[in-house]
């Protein structure tokens, strides 16, 4: 039958989870890698577990994020973006699952390379373009932002690059980047329960998962302000890029 993570594998895993939390409350994103690449290194529990909880987390993160929220998404931003965005992320999911079977490998090398990347652009602190994005900048995005959220659950740091570029209000930015999880999340969900991925300890995990997110997101936004946004940056991409470059380098260990 299936149940939960045992201990120490669920401590482990919570740990990640509030880790991951408290990072995304800061800099606006990377709750999923930490949580995916976390995983990676140091659980027995697979890429495909943890993308599947984190998926789960992110959904219903962004749909109390969102509440009364609605009218601030730019839905042109949201509408062409996922044009490519959503087929691509069904491919990332079948991809997953595929090199799950064959090359489990390849799906560390990939979340290596994406993580290296996050971490990169966690780095910057793009200005505003002076006009907004056209179709194929959106559509790019949308590529490389579908395959990261159908492989990982974490399509995050591309579209947060993209999306802070626009010239518009704050408020708008952080809705409609939160209206991009919450439709890639609830649609990865609905195809890894249609595959029979969603098993009870994913449910269960989620479910035990969910209250320390809101925990440490209510107690890293009680601070954020105390610690420097900056310094946790450098902090995270430093980590991210260690965490990445360890599982490239994984296979010749």
């Amino acid at each position: 039958m299936d149940t939960t993570l045992a201990y120490p594998d669920l401590a482990v895993f919570i740990a990640l989870v509030a880790l991951g939390a408290a990072t995304q409350t800061i800099t606006g994103f990377a709750m999923g890698l930490v949580i995916v690449a976390g995983v990676a290194l140091v659980s027995n529990e697979t890429v495909a577990f943890a993308a599947a909880v984190v998926g789960i987390l992110s959904m219903v993160n962004s749909l109390v994020a969102l509440r009364g929220a609605g009218r601030k998404i730019d839905r042109r931003l949201l509408g062409v973006t996922c044009i490519t965005l959503l087929p691509m992320l069904i491919v990332g999911v079948w991809l997953l699952e595929y090199l799950s079977g064959v090359a489990y490998w390849a799906v560390k090398q990939l979340l290596g390379l994406l993580i290296i990347v996050a971490g990169g652009l966690l780095l910057l602190r793009p200005a505003p373009w002076s006009a907004p994005s056209g179709a194929p900048a959106l559509l790019t995005s949308g590529i490389f932002g579908g395959l990261a959220a159908g492989l990982y659950s974490s399509g995050g740091s591309v579209l947060a690059f993209v999306m802070y570029r626009q010239p518009a209000a704050v408020e708008v930015i952080r809705s409609t980047l939160l209206s991009f999880f919450l439709v890639t999340t609830a649609l990865r969900t609905a195809i890894i329960a249609i595959d029979g991925q969603l098993t009870t300890s994913v449910l269960l995990t989620s479910a035990l998962s969910l209250p320390v997110v809101v925990l440490v997101t209510w107690l890293a936004t009680r601070v954020r302000d105390r610690v420097p946004d900056l310094v946790v940056r450098r902090v995270t991409a430093i980590v991210l890029a260690l965490a990445g470059a360890f599982l490239l380098a994984e296979p010749l260990l």
